[in-house]
């Protein structure tokens, strides 16, 4: 894409996002104006409902529109789809992009630059509303610090030896609070979405690593049962078992109400999370029909 081109494509979607969506960008921006260049711009007003004061920003979104496309134009020609035979088991990775004329292609990314547009308009005049109640937190947190490296400068001149006040437990708590606001926010919008996976399953937090004695554990009580099952297979059908029987017969995936089989996908992740090589395991057992 040309210089001129992403202009042009920058202009188009920042005026129909600012313009023809009525509803929800209405009710987030306050005054659309235009500068003298022909941009358009939004004025974003708010006040904090925790008492933090107010605010007014205007935001000039062309460069970040151009960014955005530039960014979606990368994620569209480096994404991979993966595919898997249920019989073979065999996966087969393809770019989505292969799959494309260059009109689909251009198609393509202007939808999901204007996704992304949308969605900076719609959540930026709240963002700058936790911005503000955030920054308040931390300065309270900055003069709580600042008293207690007071009072310790203090009984440090009278009171020999060592004195250090402990702020990581404050730290952490705020880190908490941003980060769950964050996800809360994430999780709400793309969960909007069809075939996405937004919400984490109640269980171990996100980013923490299981013990490696539980993960070997995990690995070899697995693998028997693996084990057992293709053995009870090749024992009924009088053949080896294709991989997605074994999948089926070890409850992991199914058949959705679409028609779509996530059987072959989930036994295959979980042998990759286990670090379970199935054909060497299959190899091992030794079937002959």
């Amino acid at each position: 894409m040309t210089d001129a081109e992403l202009d042009t494509l920058a202009n188009e979607i920042l005026r129909e996002i600012l313009t023809e969506n009525i509803g929800w960008v209405r009710s987030a921006v306050q005054e659309l104006s235009q500068t003298d260049s022909g941009e358009l711009y939004p004025t974003f007003e708010g006040t904090s409902t925790e008492g933090h004061g107010s605010f007014v920003c205007k935001l000039f979104l062309l460069a970040t529109v151009k960014t955005l496309i530039g960014s979606c134009e990368d994620i569209f020609d480096s994404f991979d789809l993966e595919v898997s035979d249920r019989e073979s088991g065999l996966t087969k990775v393809k770019k989505i992009s292969e799959g494309h004329d260059p009109k689909s292609r251009s198609e393509s990314i202007r939808m999901m630059a204007e996704c992304a547009t949308y969605h900076v308009v719609t959540t930026f005049r709240s963002r700058l509303g936790d911005l503000l109640d955030e920054t308040v937190a931390d300065s309270k947190l900055m003069a709580e610090c600042l008293l207690g490296a007071v009072v310790g400068q203090t009984l440090a001149d009278a009171i020999p030896g060592k004195m250090t006040g402990d702020a990581r437990a404050e730290i952490d708590k705020a880190v908490k609070r941003v980060s769950d606001k964050k996800q809360g926010m994430l999780v709400y919008y793309l969960s909007h979405l069809p075939f996405i996976l937004a919400k984490s399953k109640v269980g171990r937090p996100s980013g923490s690593k299981k013990p490696e004695r539980k993960k070997k554990q995990d690995k070899a009580e697995f693998e028997s049962k693996i084990e057992k099952t293709v053995r009870a297979l090749f024992h009924t059908l009088g053949r080896k078992p294709f991989k997605y029987e074994v999948a089926e017969a070890l409850g992991i995936g199914g058949l959705s109400s679409t028609g779509s089989d996530s059987r072959i996908n989930s036994f295959n992740n979980k042998l990759t999370r286990l670090g379970i090589d199935y054909p060497a395991m299959i190899k091992r057992l030794n079937l002959h029909e």
